[in-house]
């Protein structure tokens, strides 16, 4: 067992517990873990105070629950004896309230029941470490005490520097330490009391001469009198000097002698305390100081004005007076900000005034440390920011609350649509949108004016509060628009009471300007979890039932069809979206690698193309292909493609990677009547060879005007591009006009590849157009090849390229380039 690390002589114990059989194991406990500790026992709290005045013991270590006198009382009379008696609570409650009782008393130390030798002794060696430290303390403040007297007997004669005058004689004396405090080296001058004049500042001669007269006329010494010396480098010094006259036997000034201290910095420093103390008094901010514990020694006259409270009335006491049970929680979290060594830095936060009133405060605090530079206390200055904060909290209520009629605005209502959306979520709730219009409002404003437009709208606003559920929210979105939102339904019908409610009111006219004038409105509502899940679906869709309200009449209202709108709203939406797609750069191209038969040698390359779309993310061609080719924005779509494809293949070819660049082409790119011209002009822009470009064209594509196709792929094929059939094999075209075409290879569609390891008939396909294509003298590339097992069973085929993701999937085209390189 260790042994306590203190010198344990002269420390004694005072055990006070009333069982016999804890009474004796405790004080086992204690005999061998402190064999040099006085141990003194009592049997209950009487006894305790009647023992504790008898020898003052220097721990009490004490039952709580005892008999005639508990250990609560005990404590409170031992310390109303000797407050800094340390005592420790044996219990076995901990209860805050029981535990703040003992606190309150002066009981700082506790240990619960069943006593842990460990805990025990923990605690007891902490109280030792403490006595020990207070004793110590003790010991250095009485030879602190006794130094300075020594010193103060010293100061008397020789000070930090010394003098002496015979003014019998007239003959002076200065100790070396006087010279120097006068600036000069010790006998560098005479030491006369007129070479002390000249050294004065000329303002403080005529005072100092003053003095010595007064002293020698009223036969009276001086002491702590301040004056100014000027060294002879210009310095300017304060000494602090004294002066006692002796007499001689007739009562005559005989001499005198005397010390001066050079106070220079502690008179500056003096001054700048008083300076920055002014400073403080009179600031209008709160300056307070408080200890660790968080008590409050000092208050300035800013803290009196901030919180009500005079100095006197709020030293002494705890700050948590000025602080909201709620905020109590701050008090620590400063503290050990500050015990850390760190700042709090504008730190906004609520206070109570001595009223009751709330306010809000600005607060900055820092450590104040002592001479080691421990942190010895806290500094902090708070000022009142009420009128800032109600301020902002007024614009920040503007900001979020229709002016005229008070209600949430559109970015308050959106900011609920959310939270209950959120909320109806988690707890599986519906929630219902309703979107008015009011109908005659221009009519309204045209013809009564706008004062009594407004006064619509604000009668409105009225009307509808009175028509909703407590949990429902009206709100105005701007014009004559409104909304209602219902959280928490518990079924559908509670919707149409509104509802009812809403129209009902609008049956009575409305006195605008003195004028009973008729109003009506049109409802759409939009329900969550049926009609959409974000807030902005919502209101798109009460709006849309909203319009089709306005057509049937008015004082109308719709639900929202779903069936009848999200195809045309979700075309129109991407519609909207591809129309910019170009300018705004959202498209990229990928490149998938079509690899020679045998050597497995990168031919070239199938362009392939990919919307980034804003909010969907990387679309694939059949996400909005169609969309673009119905709209006709897949012209300027394709021409940008074509564009950034072959300039991007002739940079390929400069690098010396000899590749040929594959080119879908839809219908609608294919029979623009300018298709040729647009082609040979961007082969004119990006440099590339007419013979490395190739078009693939469904049959579908070629037959659907198969005199233009022959036409307009004869030019083509006359500029040297290359044709090939995409898809071959699902399309309607026969052997007799493909074989008038000027068709170079054919691409056998994906979906026989897919099936032909399990449908023998597709294997036979594949086989039978390979065959007839070579005996055209067209090459055949055979799309969609994605594992081994399907390469292997077209090996012995005969085709010419491959392309699929056994090869490798679509690239962008830095992948693509390191892709080649390596081969």
């Amino acid at each position: 067992m260790n042994h306590q690390p203190y010198e344990l002589g002269g420390v004694s114990l005072l055990l006070v517990e009333d069982e016999n059989d804890a009474r004796q194991m405790l004080t086992r406990m204690l005999a061998m873990r402190y064999p040099e500790l006085r141990l003194l026992m009592a049997v209950n709290g009487a006894e305790g105070v009647a023992f504790f005045s008898e020898h003052r013991p220097d721990i009490v270590l004490a039952d709580m629950n005892m008999p005639i006198m508990n250990g609560i009382q005990m404590a409170r009379e031992i310390k109303s004896l000797s407050p800094d008696t340390t005592i420790i609570a044996v219990t076995a409650y901990n209860d805050p309230s029981y535990l703040m009782d003992a606190i309150e008393i002066g009981i700082r130390h506790y240990v619960l029941k069943p006593v842990n030798g460990h805990e025990l002794f923990a605690v007891i060696d902490k109280s030792i470490e403490e006595i020990t430290l207070k004793r110590l303390v003790r010991e250095q403040d009485r030879k602190i005490r006794l130094n300075e007297r020594q010193l103060s007997e010293a100061q008397k004669i020789t000070h930090l520097g010394s003098w002496e005058w015979d003014i019998t004689s007239g003959r002076n004396w200065w100790s070396d330490e006087m010279y120097r405090i006068l600036g000069v080296e010790p006998g560098a001058i005479p030491a006369a009391l007129a070479e002390f004049m000249k050294m004065l500042h000329p303002d403080d001669r005529e005072a100092v001469e003053d003095l010595f007269k007064h002293s020698l006329k009223e036969r009276q010494s001086f002491s702590n009198h301040y004056c100014r010396v000027v060294w002879p480098d210009g310095a300017v010094r304060i000494l602090l000097v004294n002066g006692e006259l002796t007499l001689d036997a007739d009562g005559r000034p005989a001499a005198m002698i005397g010390t001066a201290l050079d106070v220079t910095e502690r008179r500056l420093a003096e001054e700048e305390r008083m300076r920055l103390a002014s400073i403080v008094e009179s600031s209008n901010d709160a300056i307070l100081g408080l200890d660790l514990n968080g008590t409050i020694t000092s208050w300035n006259r800013g803290a009196e004005t901030v919180y009500g409270y005079s100095a006197k009335e709020a030293t002494g006491r705890h700050v948590s007076m000025i602080i909201p049970v709620e905020h109590q929680g701050e008090i620590e979290q400063i503290r050990e900000t500050i015990v850390n060594g760190r700042d709090v830095m504008h730190f906004e936060t609520v206070r109570i005034r001595k009223d009751g009133r709330r306010i809000y405060v600005s607060l900055t605090a820092s450590p104040t440390r002592g001479l080691n530079g421990s942190v010895t206390g806290i500094s902090a200055i708070a000022r009142d920011v009420t009128e800032r904060r109600e301020m902002e909290e007024l614009i920040n209520y503007r900001a979020y609350h229709d002016t005229l009629t008070d209600l949430p605005n559109r970015q308050l209502f959106m900011d609920f649509l959310t939270l209950e959306l959120a909320q109806a979520r988690r707890n599986g709730k519906k929630l219902a949108l309703l979107f008015l219009d009011l109908n005659d409002f221009k009519q309204i404003n045209d013809t009564l004016g706008h004062d009594a437009g407004d006064q619509l709208l604000q009668e409105v606003a009225r009307r509808l509060r009175a028509c909703i559920r407590e949990s429902d929210t009206v709100s105005r979105l701007g014009g004559d628009e409104f909304t209602v939102l219902m959280p928490d339904l518990g079924q559908t019908n509670d919707v149409g009471i509104v509802i009812r409610k809403i129209l009902s009111v609008f049956m009575d006219p409305f006195m605008l300007n003195d004028i009973a004038t008729a109003s009506s409105t049109s409802i759409g509502i939009s329900m969550f979890p049926d009609d959409g899940d974000s807030a902005e679906e919502l209101i798109k869709k009460a709006d849309i039932a909203m319009y089709e309200a306005k057509e049937r009449g008015n004082n109308a209202y719709q639900f929202f069809n779903a069936e009848i709108n999200a195809r045309t709203l979700q075309r129109q939406e991407l519609e909207s979206f591809l129309r910019q797609a170009v300018e705004r750069g959202e498209f990229e191209l990928l490149f998938q690698p079509m690899v020679q038969s045998g050597t497995r040698r990168i031919m070239g390359a199938e362009m392939l193309l990919r919307w980034r779309h804003p909010h969907k993310g990387l679309l694939l061609p059949e996400q909005f292909l169609s969309v673009a080719e119905d709209t006709g924005a897949i012209v300027p779509i394709g021409e940008w493609a074509l564009h950034s494809a072959c300039s991007q293949m002739n940079v390929w070819n400069r690098k010396g990677y000899p590749l040929c660049l594959s080119v879908n082409l839809t219908r609608r790119q294919f029979h623009q009547p300018n298709l040729v011209e647009k082609t040979a002009r961007i082969l004119s822009e990006t440099g590339l060879k007419p013979q490395l470009l190739e078009f693939e064209i469904t049959e579908g594509t070629i037959m659907g005007d198969i005199d233009f196709s022959l036409r307009c792929m004869q030019q083509l094929t006359d500029m040297g591009i290359n044709l090939a059939i995409d898809n071959f094999g699902t399309g309607s075209s026969s052997l007799r006009w493909i074989k008038k075409m000027p068709i170079s290879a054919v691409k056998i569609d994906r979906s026989f590849i897919k099936n032909m390891l399990s449908a023998p008939d597709d294997l036979a396909v594949v086989n039978a157009a390979i065959a007839m294509s070579h005996c055209l003298r067209m090459k055949v590339v055979v799309n969609g090849v994605e594992t081994e097992s399907q390469l292997a069973a077209i090996r012995t085929s005969g085709y010419d390229e491959i392309q699929g993701y056994l090869i490798s999937e679509p690239l962008f085209p830095g992948q693509f380039e390191r892709l080649v390189a390596r081969a």
